[in-house]
């Protein structure tokens, strides 16, 4: 049977301008391009409207999940509506380019489990936790996810280095983290506190429950362009709600989604294409539109053999100039 591969677009905003420019770059090399877009109000059957907050897009997915899925496809690349897309990248190349098959996914990015160290070297982390371990239903997610156990040893056939911490780690480091409690700390937070300080914390706190409570291990890592095989859709689909309704961050829920869900996920480790990754400043986003005169075709034709994707390439910068 031929593979039959559908392209999902996610959009963090209403930019219905930016549609019928990836329609062109990419409407030749896929079946199907659906379009989830958060509070879209046209008549445009294949933009998908959800309600939800951008910052856990992932339920995105699960909302527009009845809407997208048909038994016609065999697998599903979404992509976030910042990302190119190699240009020889297609339906046609994809299982081959990313070493996926009928049981194997792929995301952009070498995921990892949590640990302690990230705690304080990724703090931007630190508020899913804590609105993990806050929430008043959290046995409900408990209730979904695999237990502890079941979900270490999935890590372990994934190739992955899992650990444990503690709720009694995460309730007494988040007195000394600068974490920001606004919102219920699910989204802010500064480092104006010395980091140093943190880390001495971590190193000297001592367990003093013997009956300790371990948090789920979250994997983490860069979700804006991931492809599953079209028999793990539901189920990513479901876990994926359930997360967004507890506020856990995409790049959190989506490497977690995928590593419950997939007998098997392909990384840039696996492959010999590199995601890169552009800071997010307006003089870097600027420069790669001015190299190439905002010329799509231009682009396309210099591009580095070595990478898969762009990110962030901002569309409503560019013309769609190719045939």
């Amino acid at each position: 049977m031929q593979e039959k591969v559908c392209l999902v677009v996610i959009y963090n905003h209403p930019f219905v301008k930016n549609v019928d420019k990836i329609n062109k770059l990419y409407g030749n090399r896929f079946d199907k391009i659906y379009h989830i877009m958060p509070y879209y109000r046209g008549n445009n059957v294949d933009i998908i409207p959800v309600y939800e907050n951008s910052y856990q897009f992932q339920g995105y997915i699960a909302q527009a999940f009845s809407s997208i899925y048909h038994d016609e496809f065999s697998h599903y690349v979404f992509m976030g509506d910042d990302v190119l897309m190699r240009p020889d990248f297609s339906k046609d190349t994809m299982l081959d380019m990313l070493k996926m098959d009928e049981n194997t996914g792929y995301i952009a990015r070498n995921i990892f489990v949590m640990n302690e160290s990230h705690l304080i070297s990724k703090i931007w982390l630190f508020p899913t936790l804590l609105s993990y371990i806050y929430d008043e239903d959290k046995h409900e997610l408990d209730g979904i996810l695999p237990d502890v156990d079941t979900m270490l040893d999935k890590y372990k056939s994934l190739g992955m280095t899992p650990s444990l911490i503690s709720e009694n780690k995460l309730r007494y480091l988040q007195d000394f983290v600068p974490v920001n409690r606004k919102n219920s700390f699910f989204y802010k937070y500064d480092l104006r506190t010395s980091l140093i300080d943190c880390v001495k914390l971590l190193k000297n706190y001592v367990e003093t429950n013997s009956a300790l409570n371990y948090v789920f291990p979250f994997a983490c890592g860069f979700s804006d362009f991931f492809a599953i095989p079209a028999k793990y859709f539901k189920k990513f689909a479901y876990i994926s709600g359930a997360m967004a309704a507890k506020r856990i961050f995409a790049e959190v829920a989506i490497p977690t989604a995928l590593a419950i869900c997939l007998d098997k996920l392909s990384m840039p480790k696996d492959i010999k294409y590199a995601t890169v990754n552009y800071p997010a400043t307006d003089a870097r986003r600027n420069e790669l539109p001015d190299k190439y005169n905002h010329s799509v075709k231009k682009l396309l034709a210099d591009w580095d053999d070595k990478n898969l994707l762009l990110h962030p390439v901002k569309y409503s910068m560019w013309e769609m100039d190719i045939d």
